[in-house]
């Protein structure tokens, strides 16, 4: 059997043969694998060499046991070293393809362990070696999906290409297919595992240095491949930076011009003008990919998943444009249309869900499906457009937990006890045994068990017993986000507001745009007086909630604490947008007497420079709500009436009219002591400010008018407190208003005074 070249493994990753390497000494096991016959591929004779020393092993050892042969076979020095790894290289690479393909892809195939195994190895495990299997592809306490098909599968590969990849040193590309390996294995766990994400990590950073694949410009196909596999990798791991390095390497690599722009165009059928539409306009620059046989061809027509048109009388299908042309379209490759769905899906995973995220999405969804030619791309393209046309919809819960079909899961344990069907009977049932039993089935090393059981204590409200499941289900697999969320809200409830803001803190550091954990998070450091903390993960809880008013409200508070005064006035901008009638007389006080007293900001600068600022928002608020001691606030900001500059005392003036004003629409306050002597203090402020404003007139009629308003307010009052708190009897005035109507008698005299001196 002949060697299996460099080029040879490039090629692999196609699944396709230049014709420049397909002579004869090109080997039948290579064949099998390039052509797609994979169990062909596990039947040669080749393969069954390397398995050939193996013993007879109970069902507990079989992965130790396999390995065990693969490192026996590496070695033996009958065959050369380059022969033998290659021959284990491939055979992995057949395990692993066929999986995909009995799992994903299709067709079904139907395998005998005894075509790949020699009997030594299935002797004691044959009727249970699905149940063995399963359990060795266990990782982190996370048990795999128990209805993979064929699951010796993904065992063997993940001895071939990742346990034993540092003993393929001549295989150039093993670790790039060791990361395919854990990707796929980690899709068959519930949640994401540390010890995979170390592995794909090291991976990662083993392909990325390869200096020929990065130097070769006949492999820059693949490299675009890998940089965009790489980039999934860490989105699934929630590294949203090193995803963004990588998608921003792919396009670099591609030399693509990507960027969203306007075009004028009609979106409905009676549309009578063009209105401005986002489009994504996508152009190739010096140095584009070239032409290369490692680049997949289109897929059939008749292959691809159909994109239906809209069935609507007033809607378009597509956007149409008044000019085609502004919406450039060149003929991409499967790497360069890979590359544009990867800078969407980037949009999407770091950024919030806005409208206006949901129309950029749409304008590269809008412009994949405008080249339909490859099924993996036009498939994501659509199912991206289906979502933004539902709305963002929950999550489905698993099919079992709908079902709840408790019947069937004891059933099936009858036949077999597994630590997930005790969980999945937990789960059922809702009692806290049955994850007891799944955690003693385990040996302790279940996460599923204790995370599902402290989920169902937390919403018990057990939360010391929920906390203790929680730190266990951590210890085994730190990579649990719906486990640092309930261990942190499960703190809050108990008041550890330290353990709290530990959890939240690595949730969103694993998960950066939950705007619920941010503020959970800063509720957590408010409580602890760590306001700066609080001051920004409100921050980024903004980033990523930008509507909900709640958030903008405590971010409004705690930036009050610090003396962040400019970003208070801007969250009450904010919150008036999101609620039209939104009033705090108190921070609204506060920031007046900051501006009017001089105080300094957190940095040490004058507030009075947000003078101008703070007027703006008076004006906002007023012209919606109508509160007294909102306008006597928006007075002062103008001096009350008492300042150097005649336009701001008139401005107070005006604003103290209608506080007054305000006061006396305020039901029966003529009968209450407390509302009288209030609108009797507003009464006595307001008349001073009149006598004042009349003093700098020129004009003696509008200084007379002024003096005649203050008059009518005093004896309007003064009458009312004749008429309700004045005894008929004594003519005694109640005590506690004696000295507001000794002030209101001194001041209608003033100015009854000042009118007759008036010409």
């Amino acid at each position: 059997m002949g060697p299996v070249g460099p080029v040879d493994e490039w090629a692999l990753l196609r699944g396709v043969l230049p014709d420049s390497v397909c002579t004869s000494d090109t080997t039948i096991l290579l064949r099998h694998v390039v052509d797609g016959e994979f169990l062909s591929a596990l039947r040669t004779a080749e393969v069954a060499e390397i398995f050939s020393s193996a013993s007879i092993c109970t069902h507990f050892e079989i992965d130790r046991r396999l390995r065990s042969c693969i490192e026996s076979y590496l070695s033996n020095p009958e065959h050369n070293a380059l022969f033998k790894q290659k021959v284990v290289f491939l055979a992995g690479i057949a395990c692993l393809q066929l999986f995909v393909q009995c799992n994903w892809t299709g067709p079904a195939v139907h395998l005998d362990p005894g075509e790949i195994l020699p009997a030594t190895l299935l002797a004691n495990s044959r009727e249970t070696l699905s149940a063995v299997v399963l359990s060795a592809l266990a990782v982190d306490g996370e048990s795999v999906y128990g209805l993979a098909d064929n699951p010796l599968l993904l065992l063997l590969a993940r001895e071939m290409l990742v346990h034993c990849q540092y003993q393929l040193p001549l295989c150039r590309t093993v670790a790039w297919w060791a990361l395919r390996c854990v990707n796929v294995h980690q899709q068959l766990l519930e949640e994401r595992s540390s010890h995979f994400y170390s592995v794909a990590k090291s991976c990662i950073d083993l392909v990325t240095s390869d200096e020929f694949l990065q130097t070769c410009d006949e492999l820059r196909h693949l490299y675009v491949q890998f940089s965009l596999e790489a980039a999934s990798t860490w989105l699934f791991y929630y590294n949203y930076k090193k995803a963004k390095e990588y998608i921003d390497l792919a396009q670099k690599l591609s030399a693509l011009d990507i960027k969203l722009a306007g075009a004028l165009g009609k979106r409905t059928h009676f549309q009578q003008s063009n209105v401005a539409q986002l489009v994504l306009n996508v152009q190739r620059n010096d140095g584009s990919l070239p032409l290369s046989g490692l680049s997949p061809a289109p897929t059939a027509p008749d292959d691809l998943p159909k994109d239906i048109l809209l069935s609507d009388r007033d809607l378009l299908s597509h956007v149409k444009l008044a000019d085609p042309g502004e919406a450039h379209v060149p003929d991409l490759c499967a790497e360069e249309l890979a590359v544009v769905l990867g800078k969407c899906t980037d949009l999407q995973k770091s950024n919030p869900s806005y409208n206006l995220t949901d129309e950029e999405i749409l304008a590269f969804v809008t412009f994949l499906l405008s080249q339909p030619k490859f099924w993996s791309i036009q498939v994501s393209a659509l199912l991206q457009r289906s979502r933004l046309e539902k709305g963002s919809g929950r999550k489905v819960e698993r099919a079992l937990g709908q079902i709840q079909a408790e019947e069937l899961v004891r059933r099936e344990l009858e036949r077999h006890e597994s630590p997930t069907l005790y969980c999945l009977l937990g789960d059922v049932v809702e009692e806290p045994e049955y994850y007891d039993r799944a955690w003693e089935l385990s040996g302790g090393h279940s996460a599923r068990a204790q995370r599902s059981k402290g989920l169902l204590l937390l919403r018990k409200k057990q939360y010391a017993q929920c906390v203790e499941c929680f730190d266990k289900a951590l210890s085994i697999n730190p990579m649990q986000l719906v486990v640092w969320y309930s261990l942190g809200c499960a703190h809050l409830a108990t008041e550890d507001y330290e353990g709290a803001a530990r959890a939240f803190q690595r949730f969103v550091s694993l998960e950066p745009n939950n705007a619920e954990a941010w503020t959970n998070l800063s509720t957590a450091y408010i409580r602890l007086q760590k306001k700066d903390k609080a001051f920004r993960t409100l921050q980024e809880a903004i980033k990523c909630n930008y509507e909900t008013w709640q958030i903008w409200e405590n971010f409004l508070v705690v930036s009050m604490d610090l003396g962040e005064f400019a970003e208070a006035i801007y969250a009450y901008h904010r919150l008036f947008d999101l609620r039209s009638k939104y009033k705090d007389v108190e921070v609204l006080g506060i920031l007046v007497r900051a501006v009017v007293d001089g105080l300094s900001d957190r940095k040490g600068q004058p507030v009075t420079t947000l003078r101008g600022k703070l007027q703006e928002l008076f004006g906002r608020v007023t012209s919606s709500i109508s509160d007294a001691e909102i306008w006597k606030l928006y007075a002062q900001l103008y001096g009350s009436g008492f300042s150097d500059d005649a336009d701001s005392n008139e401005k107070a003036l005006q604003f103290l009219v209608q506080s007054h004003r305000c006061y006396l629409q305020k039901n029966a306050w003529h009968n209450n002591p407390e509302y009288f002597r209030n609108v009797a203090e507003s009464a006595i402020h307001l008349a001073r400010v009149y006598i004042a404003c009349s003093k700098t007139k020129s004009d003696r009629k509008e200084a007379s008018h002024l003096l005649s308003s203050a008059r009518l307010s005093l004896k309007g009052l003064m009458a009312k407190a004749k008429q309700e708190h004045v005894d008929m009897v004594t003519g005694v005035v109640r005590e506690d208003l004696a000295e507001v109507m000794e002030t209101m008698d001194s001041l209608l005299t003033e100015v009854t005074e000042l009118e007759n001196c008036t010409p």
